[in-house]
């Protein structure tokens, strides 16, 4: 073979002995599996960076089962010659030789089929599928963090069409961090001579990652090692210098090499079963589970996921090139599906308008060196899950339209459960927490009225078709609040569905599943124990349900590798716009209803810090009696809310933004990245330094936070994206990459900040400003704030002359310039707050309004910028003098001027 192969190194060893477990035979496991079995081949290479950044390929180690006996496991190291990548096919059919797998799976010969055995003249397709149909020899190709090590194959010579088919980069796709293949690949690697003499090996590979294998928090090779029970091997500092270790040490390096493709493979047998082919991923496994579970709830359980799709999802599926109604909406067209009738494809349209993700506010900015508590929903989205009920998509889902009427109690029957959706405008009360959440930009705000809402975004008072009704799409649990609250909600249009019932209740079928899991999740902890391989694998497929029943609902672009462009992801096997909606609802909902009854100073989609230590005993305006109801139901326990955070110290910055130097406190960095130099503990290639948080990592942020004078630069590495992997030209080689984006740290402004409550803290030796905040009143209020705050953000601190900005809103300095530029009128230019006030100073004295006696004196003018410049509110120029001598430019600036506390500033200035 032309494979610049040096020598192969291959053994038969003994295997750990295999969990035998009843794991695979629990419900929701069993269900996560893709029920196929193949054989697993662990992969995984060795490589040496260069000074240039080019690296070279090493080794490239697999490891199986040994097909004749199951108790041994063959491990297979193959060192090439002169640094020269050797191509996937060409590597696997080694390891297919010398493992015995060729003649497991009934091949006559370790070389493959001869040409003459299959080929059709003249047709290519009709001979490839001959030969496929007879000799396929299907296995799963599974690494470790496989962008490291897939690209290391050498980059095919083109071959068949424009190449595709041989290049497997571009027949992979990116999921939850690792390379994974949604269908088999084939590949047909060549030997022999040339016509009929020629043999092909009809290779049919799937691709597996074991970073989509792994809990979160729990994805380093060691972590999965010390699951399975094989330690991961240690090398020190010859890490760096794998080329050295090889030629020096090279039984050494063979064994190092070797070990880390056995963890892959045994890790893999002891989550699912010897040679089981493992799901895409673990949510996409939850996500079968979840199907399963509703199914058998249903009693349709060996029924067709047809039924599944227009039962629970109101979908049915259509032949390629048929028309569909479906609202242009990304999941249908990707997975070919339509909605069963016009009922269902008005509902799914609504619900996809009205569907937020979760709530996250900074409420109070500042220092507070008190006890504070960060409480979270316990399993908020699984509990909102065993909440919502069914509709009938089957008989026409749409019971009631609402039509131009105020909203009342009487439209929820089943209470804040109950499956409505409309298109509202609102008016809260003063003083009460807003619960209507508003899409602007990227930012989700609550205003206290829906005033501009249509503006923002983009219809309503523009949109003959709301002949001026401003409003937003929005779901039954926050509307069903927001009449709670005191709110005058006006509906344009609305839908009230129908219910499914099932032996004359509300059928809650997610309920059924969800406790099925967390059955199961109860088994494995009290089987294998707590933080077990079993236990979190269950944790992590329930907890994925809610972000599979939501993918691309809100639509989601990724890679396609094999066509080159971007698309969109499509939506999973359990996708559901009313399900996703109803459930981020009923979170957001009862977060909301809590900031209404306790004082919040940060809340995170799940969660919230207060200085309250104690919140099980609200009521939430009748919203925590349904998680109650639901938590007893999933586990005998109906505590909703459990303290995972307390601390005596915390900086709140911003939305995810605050930082505890307690060691068990709160951490959020704000879209920081923790320097690599501070990052505690040993990280795997692909891991993210995130998930560790020690005290220098806190006192970083601390320190970044409190000094900051505008933008962060943020200096990290991380590796190229699969887009630049993958791509036919200027495609690039796995390798550190250095990354310096620039990060505000500044408040975002979703929320009004009260003035009134401006107070100054030293923190560290460094100004800490703090205030408290409200709800804006109408969206346009919320858009010019955020226009000023970015306009001093965007500016760079340093610079001279009138245009002088000051970076960012960290000090009391800064945010009164942000004030004064709020509340000037239009048109008013506003440097700083001080330079506004000197100008108001010299423009009212110039009307007459106020008497300033150092600028009434018959003194040269520069004698008088000198005195003006020394008062402590910075420099005051000739032209900003000039400036004022004009009434056009006095009128801007005395238009919204507070005579009252200028002439307190005039009788405390210091006389000249």
């Amino acid at each position: 073979m032309q494979t610049g192969l040096a020598g192969s190194a291959s053994a038969s060893v003994p295997a750990p002995a295999s969990q035998q477990h009843t794991f695979g035979d629990l419900p929701t496991v069993r269900a996560m599996g893709s029920g196929e079995r193949a054989p697993v081949i662990g992969f995984d290479t060795e490589f040496t960076y260069l000074d240039d950044g080019s690296r070279i390929v090493d080794s490239y180690q697999f490891s199986c089962v040994d097909p004749e006996s199951p108790g041994l496991r063959v491990d297979v190291v193959l060192l090439p010659l002169e640094a020269k990548r050797l191509a996937v096919g060409d590597a696997l059919a080694v390891v297919i030789r010398e493992s015995g797998l060729w003649s497991a799976a009934g091949l006559p010969d370790p070389r493959g089929i001869p040409r003459r055995g299959f080929w059709v003249d003249g047709d290519y397709r009709a001979s490839v599928d001959a030969l496929y149909r007879a000799h396929r020899l299907s296995i799963v190709l599974a690494g470790h963090y496989l962008k490291a090590d897939l690209t290391a194959f050498a980059r095919p010579v083109r071959q068949r069409g424009d190449g595709r088919y041989d290049d497997i980069l571009r027949r992979v796709t990116s999921a939850s961090g690792g390379l994974v293949s949604l269908k088999p690949i084939r590949m047909m690697p060549r030997s022999g001579g040339r016509g009929d003499g020629e043999r092909w090996l009809p290779l049919s590979i799937i691709v597996r990652d074991t970073m989509c294998q792994a809990a979160p928090g729990k994805k380093r090779l060691k972590d999965l090692g010390d699951a399975c029970g094989v330690a991961k091997l240690d090398v020190g500092d010859s890490i760096s210098d794998m080329s050295g270790m090889r030629r020096e040490r090279l039984v050494e390096f063979l064994e190092y090499g070797a070990n880390d493709a056995v963890i892959v493979v045994e890790y893999l047998a002891a989550l699912w079963g010897l040679n089981a082919v493992p799901p895409v991923t673990l949510s996409g496994g939850g996500a079968h589970a979840l199907r399963d579970g509703i199914k058998r709830y249903w009693d349709i359980e060996g029924q067709p996921n047809a039924e599944f799709m227009a039962r629970f999802q109101g979908l049915v599926r259509v032949d390629e090139g048929d028309t569909t109604d479906d609202d242009g909406l990304s999941y249908y067209s990707v997975r070919s599906l339509t909605p069963v009738d016009g009922d269902a494809n008005q509902a799914h349209s609504a619900f996809k308008k009205a569907f937020h993700g979760g709530w996250n506010a900074c409420l109070r900015v500042g220092y507070y060196p008190t006890e504070t508590y960060d409480h979270d929903i316990q399993s908020a989205y699984p509990s909102a899950m065993a909440s919502v009920v069914d509709v009938d998509f089957e008989h026409g889902c749409i019971e009631e339209v609402i039509k131009d009427r105020d909203l009342v109690a009487d439209d929820f029957p089943l209470g804040v459960v109950t499956p409505l959706v409309a298109y509202v405008a609102w008016e809260f009360p003063e003083g009460v927490e807003p619960c209507i959440p508003v899409r602007v930009g990227q930012s989700i705000i609550y205003p206290r009225t829906s005033e501009g809402v249509g503006a923002a975004q983009g219809e309503g008072m523009d949109d003959a078709r709301f002949d001026g009704f401003e409003g937003a799409w929005v779901c039954g649990p926050e509307l069903a609040l927001a009449l709670a609250l005191g709110a005058r909600v006006r509906v344009q249009i609305g839908y009230r569905l129908r219910v499914l019932e099932v032996d004359g209740a509300p059928s809650r079928s997610m309920r059924a599943a969800v406790r099925q899991m967390v059955e199961d999740r109860a088994v494995a902890k009290k089987t294998w124990g707590k933080g077990s391989l079993e236990e979190q694998t269950i944790k992590v497929a329930t907890n994925s349900c809610y972000g599979k029943l939501a993918q691309d609902v809100a639509e989601r672009s990724g890679w396609n590798a094999w066509a080159e462009e971007m698309e969109s992801i499509g939506g999973s096997s359990v996708t559901s716009p009313y399900h996703a909606a109803m459930i981020t609802s009923l979170v957001r909902a009862l977060l909301l209803a809590m900031a209404n009854e306790v004082s919040l100073i940060s809340v995170t989609t799940d969660g919230f810090i207060t200085e309250q230590s104690d919140v099980e005993g609200y009521d939430c305006f009748g919203h925590a009696g349904g998680f109650r109801e639901a938590r007893d139901a999933l586990v005998g326990d109906p505590t909703v809310w459990e303290v995972k955070h307390r601390q005596d110290d915390l900086i709140n910055l911003t939305t995810r933004g605050n930082v505890s130097l307690d060691p068990g406190g709160v951490i959020a960095r704000a879209g920081l990245r923790t320097p690599d130099d501070l990052v505690d503990g040993e990280l795997d290639e692909g891991e993210d330094p995130r998930r560790y948080y020690g005290i220098a990592e806190r006192e970083w942020f601390r320190r970044t936070a409190l000094t900051r004078e505008g933008k962060v630069e943020n200096r990290y590495t991380s590796f190229p994206s699969f887009r630049e992997l993958s791509r036919t030209e200027d495609r690039v080689d796995f390798h550190p990459v250095e990354r310096s984006p620039q990060v505000s740290l500044d408040f975002d402004m979703k929320r009004r900040p009260l003035m009134e409550t401006l107070r100054v803290d030293v923190v560290d030796g460094h100004e800490m400003v703090g205030f408290d905040t409200a709800p804006w009143d109408n969206v346009c209020d919320y858009q010019r704030a955020r226009d000023i705050a970015r306009h001093i953000a965007a500016q760079r601190p340093g610079t001279t002359g009138e245009d002088r900005p000051t970076g960012c809103l960290r000090t009391r300095e800064d945010w009164l310039t942000w004030q004064r530029r709020y509340e000037a009128a239009s048109g008013r230019r506003i440097r700083t707050a001080g330079s506004a006030l000197l100008s108001e100073l010299v423009a009212a004295h110039k009307e007459g309004l106020v008497s300033v006696a150092v600028l009434a004196s018959r003194v040269p003018v520069d004698q008088k910028l000198s005195w003006l410049s020394s008062l402590g509110y910075g420099e005051f120029s000739r032209a900003q003098w000039d400036h004022m001598s004009k009434r056009s430019r006095r009128d801007r600036v005395l238009a919204d001027l507070d005579l009252d506390a200028l002439v307190e500033v005039v009788e405390g200035l210091p006389q000249w």
